[in-house]
């Protein structure tokens, strides 16, 4: 009952989306399904070794969860804003899935391989014979972040074409100057996604630069942060203008 007197959201943007489409709904079935793939194990620990064992992996799993929320975030402002249901949005929503499901192991993988490097210092795991083995061989970084990379970048590529899309049905959306300006900004954003991928891919695959190449991610949020202010400027300043009038 509360969502159907929800407009709007925070920003000030007018949603045009109506009721939860089956496109949407379908979405969320996806993202759920990609959720519990990332759980560590389904069944209920029979002893407080295997407990041990799943709690371990729980820094990893919020890891893989935290991109996961994002992305899903990402896919329900869109659709909340614009609504937008025609052929090419869905072929493109269609993408974004299949490289949610397709991409959701090695993202898991990538997040296991962070946490046993920085906080258990241990790449030795033990598979189901009781066989100890390293999780990945030095050489096989830099192939790891290639991969992770590139499907980063196709992720946040699919949402800047959508995102292109809804600047383009700017008139028909009746979108306002904020909410164009706003537009602009997550244009950017996914943008500044793309980039980060691609440098980190180029970095990992050409110059086996593996661990400069993951660093590259940390600079996500100095990136971000400057697109934000530099369009929330633009932002509350034709606001001041609008007030004037």
């Amino acid at each position: 009952m509360l969502s159907k007197l929800i407009s709007h959201d925070p920003a000030g943007f007018r949603w045009r989306g109506g009721e939860v489409s089956r496109l949407e709904g379908l979405s969320d079935a996806i993202f759920a399904i990609s959720i519990t793939l990332l759980v560590v194990s389904l069944e209920v620990p029979a002893t407080y070794g295997d407990l041990s064992k799943m709690m371990s992996g729980f820094l990893a799993f919020g890891l893989s969860f935290s991109l996961l929320m994002y992305i899903w975030y990402c896919h329900y402002i869109y659709f909340r804003r614009y609504g937008l249901q025609d052929t090419i949005t869905i072929t493109l929503n269609a993408t974004i899935l299949f490289l949610i499901l397709f991409y959701i192991y090695p993202l898991k993988f990538l997040s296991n391989f962070l946490i046993a490097t920085f906080v258990y210092q241990s790449w030795d795991v033990v598979t189901k014979s009781g066989e100890i083995l390293p999780m990945i061989k030095p050489g096989e970084t830099a192939e790891l972040m290639t991969i992770y990379s590139l499907g980063y970048v196709l992720v946040f590529l699919v949402f800047f074409l959508m995102q292109s899309r809804a600047l383009k049905f700017a008139g028909k959306l009746e979108l306002n100057p904020k909410e164009i300006l706003i537009t602009k900004a997550w244009l950017c954003s996914h943008g500044i996604m793309i980039g980060l991928g691609l440098t980190s891919a180029i970095l990992a695959f050409f110059f086996n630069l593996s661990g400069l190449a993951g660093f590259v991610y940390a600079s996500t949020g100095i990136f971000q942060g400057f697109n934000g202010y530099f369009w929330g400027k633009r932002v509350h300043k034709l606001a001041a203008l609008s007030e004037k009038e």
